[in-house]
């Protein structure tokens, strides 16, 4: 149906498709990010606390915008973008740079719907809320790459400490 809504804060099926399309795209990308970049349970717990919250707040702008058009179709079609974006992760597999594109454009994306949805506007700012919430995500960012980092230093040292404890053959096949 491609006809104009005229309901109570009904828009345009236009705009509206418009809106879900992209956001089915980002949300396809979301659950693609979600396989690809090998994580620990902690990293993978606290990604899907981030945009959970995240898709908190764009849902609370489409549904603001949109009503009962989001109701009825948008939210499950950006809910089956991201299993869809999952199963392909599982599914597909892409180059290292498709992935490391397809995760920079999810960036961009996160970024750039913070900055449109998320920031106050200009007066209705308050700084002890930023500083509160910049020093919690850095303290999350600590974590997380805490975690990353020491899985990293775990992976690597395994395999050297392997080969230094090889006993090494003379050229003639047995050990001195």
């Amino acid at each position: 149906k491609l006809a104009r809504e005229r309901g109570a804060g009904e828009v345009d099926s236009a705009n509206f498709w418009l809106h879900i399309g992209s956001f089915a795209v980002y949300n396809l990308l979301v659950g693609y990010a979600l396989v690809v970049e090998s994580r620990s349970t902690t990293s993978l717990l606290l990604y899907a606390l981030a945009l959970a919250l995240h898709f908190l707040v764009n849902d609370y702008g489409l549904r603001q915008y949109h009503r009962g058009a989001y109701r009825r179709i948008g939210r499950w079609v950006l809910s089956a973008a991201v299993i869809c974006g999952w199963l392909a992760g599982h599914l597909a597999g892409f180059a290292e740079a498709v992935t490391a594109s397809v995760l920079a454009f999810l960036t961009g994306g996160i970024l750039l719907n913070t900055f449109k949805e998320e920031l106050p506007a200009e007066r209705q700012s308050r700084y002890w809320a930023f500083a509160l919430g910049a020093v919690a995500y850095a303290g999350l960012l600590v974590v997380a790459s805490g975690t990353r980092a020491a899985n990293v230093v775990r992976d690597r040292a395994l395999p050297v400490a392997d080969h230094r404890l090889a006993i090494p053959a003379t050229p003639h096949g047995s050990p001195d």
